[in-house]
């Protein structure tokens, strides 16, 4: 059996809402540690490089480009492929989607191979919904929280 990290939870005490964004970068062969997991879904869009990405025990590898979903609690593991990766990450809880949730109409992008996208037809739309959530969440600026919650929604539609 294998041992897995636990990260405990979003920085939460720092900020008033269910989500957390950034951009992560890694050298090759960086990797974010050991494969952890944690009680909140995960999204990553590789901005720069190939990197691998293992959930569950199931490698996935992007380019440029390519998104995955991460959901709570499934062992997972990013390392870069390529001389520099940089992903774009959104961590939200389910909080941000409370009232949504209930009509099962996310499942099959939350789950299986619906859960990423390599090289899609959307890969421009992708960049963008990621880049301004980022941007979003760093300039906090008046009403944010909505921008945010639907770039995540037209992500995962």
């Amino acid at each position: 059996m294998k041992n897995f990290s636990v990260e405990k939870a979003l920085p939460e005490g720092r900020i008033r809402v269910p989500f957390f964004c950034f951009e992560m970068k890694r050298a090759q062969g960086g990797s974010c540690g050991f494969s952890h997991y944690h009680g909140y879904t995960e999204m990553l869009y590789v901005n720069k490089g190939e990197a691998l990405i293992t959930i569950c025990g199931k490698d996935y590898t992007f380019t440029k480009g390519g998104y995955i979903i991460i959901n709570p609690f499934e062992p997972h593991r990013v390392e870069s492929l390529s001389g520099e990766c940089s992903f774009y990450v959104i961590k939200f809880t389910e909080a941000m989607l409370q009232g949504l949730k209930d009509t099962g109409c996310f499942m099959p992008f939350l789950s299986g191979e619906g859960r990423c996208r390599e090289k899609s037809a959307g890969k421009d739309e992708l960049f963008y919904l990621f880049s301004d959530a980022l941007k979003e969440y760093n300039e906090k600026k008046t009403g944010y929280e909505l921008e945010i919650t639907a770039a995540v929604l037209k992500i995962i539609r």
